[in-house]
């Protein structure tokens, strides 16, 4: 065999095994079926109207009528067609489609960094699948954040590279470094990007202040410098998106804030909360920190269900809850397995817990101990910061400091997200810290290091099963059901609980046995040694990760298809509307209307769900829209509401999609404007912020409100009109306002002119008298010089990537030439 095809071999069995065990795992997408995730069957249904468009007519749409009576949408991915970035994953991916693809695509990143890092192929691969398949990724796959996902999964070549740097590989880390961030922003989940910098600049501030002595100033410094070139590229990459994302992020419920209110003066003092979105910049504390983590949900990262598992957990048929369940006619799931509310822990609702391996953390604990101590305390730095900020408002004297001072902090919900970045600062250490142990295994210290690691986790084993065996083991969701009931749950969630200590403390002393095996030399076979761990860490992942993803989340694609039937009612509304969506508005309210999108993949609703919804919007909803405010749900053209019981209502009140009124109402602040618009009647008066729009209303008489406009055209984002008045007429339109200067343009007749803002949050226009066409023409610009930075960067990126790795490969080759060529001179 050709010597360095020898060499090659264990890299493509390493990656064919990724390509096995993914497929294995996800093999029902082989089958051409589709997996069940609420919250791309949600995505599906928000944007089913320009996704349709964009079939038909090829072109891409920045504006979403769908929902919240319109909003700027795919804003984060605005020039991203000039990242070549899509390629590169696509190649790791190994042109798999997800999610299959996906996890091959983390697996591979992860490989590389290690590989990279000097692990030997087998071990990185066991701790590449280790990784890429923990619990929390497949529990978010399963609830369909699958750009959370790609981002978390692309992770390892960040971190990879950084550790590089730090090792004075300058050029190889610097652009695996840019390459892995680069593709992580690529993928549009800021919140991860910025909890993931948060964590790596702590990280990165400890090893440096604890080893100055050893590497040096200048090395530091060279090492800082090439980490922020490459932050720096990274950023230059996605250039176009960042930049639109900060230009609508400061619209929405993150940015700054619209209304001034008391209770956000009294909130500066610490006196009391404020109680909206727009009283404070970025989100109100409460709602940000609805899900944090309280004490007992971390245990799951060691026992997978401390706290049972999920809202939704799949219990066993020989349990007390799977008797009752199935005494009661509850469906099955294909392995006989029920699902039951299990969860106990202070989350509002759970998908599932953040179990990283018994055995994973066992290898990170023996890990400390090998690595120096800059490396040992900045990796625990790290770690302990993460669980902190997990907590939220469980740990408020850290997280309230952070969430009113450090920048963006305050614009990210639900604190509990940092932990999907913790596999990444366990695994990959577990793995590094193993190869260290194993060189000097046998000795006197590797024994000590040994039964340190394994003492302590197993201590905290049972520890765990301590305080969590004195719990209630009770939630507040328990009150819905008899006594009886109740009494079942709660001993099957302490047995699930009891259950899972013992099945971690399996894992942990085989691990333990296996390694301790080797280091005593019962057997001396480096690979099979490998091989056993890294089968371990895949039953003990594969096992808890199939309760909560497995063939039961996939459906064949005509039943996916069914999640978006029309109801009767959505028919019925469809037959009484033969122009089209673009002509009514439905107010739904037997849904969760303002979390759930699905009523707008039929119709264009004032509800829905998106987490960055307009601050205006907002503030229209808390002030009026949720109380039911006929005046402002007319001029939202509300033709349609739905009742709780699913019942059609008709509201002839409905103003359309435009209409002239006959009064202006001038308001001197934006908290006295959203106050009128409670006062006025809607139909012929409108409210104007004075100070913004004296200028475009100079010389303009409140005119007779006779006449007509109606809409001749519509598409999401281009609204044609036609007009006829005797009299210079304010129109106001039943379109929500976002600009200035956002991307939204107004013409009559051909003629561009200043759009007004009215009633808070819509539009207006001064039509001139006569007859004429008016056109709404939504076109979003970017600044050249953004355009350039993104093909600029990603193009630097790729083409040095391939450089170094190709130099690299190179120099590995001449290496292993001359090695045969020792040999052969030696024979």
């Amino acid at each position: 065999m050709n010597p360095v095809f020898k060499k090659l071999l264990p890299h493509l069995l390493a990656v064919m095994s990724f390509v096995i065990i993914t497929c294995a795992y996800f093999f029902p997408q082989l089958k051409g079926e589709i997996t069940q995730q609420g919250d791309i069957v949600s995505a599906r249904a928000m944007t089913g109207e320009i996704t349709e468009l964009r079939e038909k007519t090829g072109e891409t749409y920045y504006w979403n009528n769908s929902m919240f009576s319109g909003m700027p949408w795919g804003m984060l991915n605005y020039s991203g067609e000039l990242n070549i970035n899509r390629f590169i994953t696509n190649a790791l991916q190994l042109f798999f489609q997800r999610p299959i693809g996906y996890f091959i695509g983390g697996m591979v990143c992860c490989y590389l960094a290690l590989v990279f890092l000097g692990v030997h192929p087998l071990i990185s691969a066991a701790g590449s699948i280790a990784f890429a398949l923990n619990t929390n990724f497949l529990v978010l796959w399963e609830a369909g954040h699958t750009n959370k996902v790609l981002v978390l999964l692309h992770f390892p070549l960040v971190i990879g590279g950084m550790l590089l740097t730090l090792r004075k590989r300058w050029l190889l880390g610097g652009v695996l470094f840019a390459l892995g961030l680069s593709l992580a922003i690529y993928w549009v989940h800021i919140q991860m990007v910025y909890y993931m910098a948060m964590l790596l600049v702590l990280f990165y501030a400890v090893y440096a202040a604890l080893s100055l002595k050893e590497l040096g100033i200048q090395n530091l410094a060279l090492a800082s410098g090439i980490l922020l070139a490459g932050a720096l590229l990274a950023a230059a990459s996605n250039a176009g998106p960042l930049y639109s994302s900060r230009a609508y992020a400061a619209d929405t419920m993150r940015g700054e804030p619209i209304l001034k209110s008391e209770s956000e003066t009294a909130n500066s003092k610490g006196q009391q909360e404020a109680t909206s979105s727009s009283e404070v910049k970025g989100l109100e504390w409460n709602y940000a920190m609805s899900w944090s983590n309280g004490g007992l949900d971390l245990w799951s990262l060691l026992i997978p269900r401390a706290v049972g598992g999920s809202s939704g957990e799949e219990v066993s048929a020989s349990t007390e809850a799977g008797r009752l369940l199935r005494q009661n006619g509850s469906p099955a799931g294909s392995d006989g397995t029920y699902q039951a509310p299990m969860y106990w822990g202070p989350l509002p609702f759970t998908s599932g817990p953040y179990y990283l391996g018994a055995l994973v953390l066992m290898l990170f604990l023996l890990a400390l101990q090998e690595f120096n101590a800059p490396l040992r305390w900045a990796l625990l730095s790290a770690v302990v910061f993460c669980l902190l900020l997990s907590m939220g408002k469980n740990a408020e004297w850290l997280n309230r400091p952070l969430f009113e001072h450090l920048p963006m902090f305050n614009k990210f919900r639900s604190p509990n997200s940092i932990m999907n970045v913790i596999a990444l600062l366990v695994t990959i250490p577990a793995v590094l810290g193993l190869q260290k142990w194993l060189k000097h295994s046998g000795d006197r210290a590797s024994f000590k290091r040994l039964y340190t690691a394994a003492g302590t986790i197993i201590s905290l084993c049972l520890l765990g099963f301590l305080m969590l065996g004195n719990s209630d083991f009770a939630i507040s969701g328990d009150s819905r059901y008899p006594q009886g009931v109740v009494d079942i749950f709660r001993d099957t969630r302490k047995a699930i609980m009891k259950a899972d200590v013992m099945r971690s403390l399996a894992f942990i002393i085989l691990g333990f046995g296996l390694l301790w095996a080797y280091a005593r030399r019962l057997f001396t076979n480096t690979n099979l040694m490998y091989a056993g761990l890294g089968a371990l860490m895949l039953i003990d992942l594969w096992g808890v990760g199939k309760r909560y993803m497995d063939a039961d989340n996939f459906v064949p694609e005509s039943s996916y298809d069914q999640n978006f039937e029309p109801r009767p009612v959505d028919r019925q509304i469809k037959s009484m509307e033969p122009n089209g969506r673009g002509y009514y508005r439905v107010f739904d309210l037997s849904i969760n209307t303002f979390n759930s999108s699905m009523t707008s993949k039929h119709h264009n609703t004032i509800g829905g769900y998106h987490p960055a919804k307009l601050q205006r919007y907002q503030d229209l909803i808390d002030y009026y829209i949720s109380k039911g405010a006929s005046g402002v749900l007319n001029m939202l053209n509300t033709k349609y509401i739905i009742a709780s019981d699913g019942q059609l209502q008709v509201n002839p009140e409905a103003l359309g999609n435009a209409w002239f009124v006959r009064q202006i109402d001038e308001a001197s602040s934006p908290s006295e404007e959203i106050e009128k618009l409670g006062e006025i009647n809607t139909s012929t008066t409108a409210v104007v912020l004075e100070k913004d729009f004296s200028e475009a209303l100079s010389g303009f008489n409140s005119g007779n409100g006779s006449g007509s406009i109606e809409l001749t055209k519509y598409e999401p984002d281009h609204l044609v009109y036609t007009s006829s008045s005797t009299e210079e007429n304010l129109a106001v339109f039943s379109e929500i306002w976002y600009g200035p200067d956002k991307g939204w343009k107004a013409t009559i007749d051909g003629k561009e002119v200043p759009i007004i803002r009215a009633n808070y949050a819509l539009r207006a226009l001064r039509i001139p008298p006569g007859e004429h066409q008016i056109e709404f023409v939504f076109t979003p610009q970017l600044p050249g010089i953004f355009k350039f930075l993104t093909l600029g960067g990603a193009l630097v990126i790729f083409v040095g990537f391939i450089g170094v790795v190709g130099w690299e490969g190179w120099q590995w080759m001449k290496r292993e030439e001359e090695v045969v060529e020792q040999k052969q001179s030696r024979t």
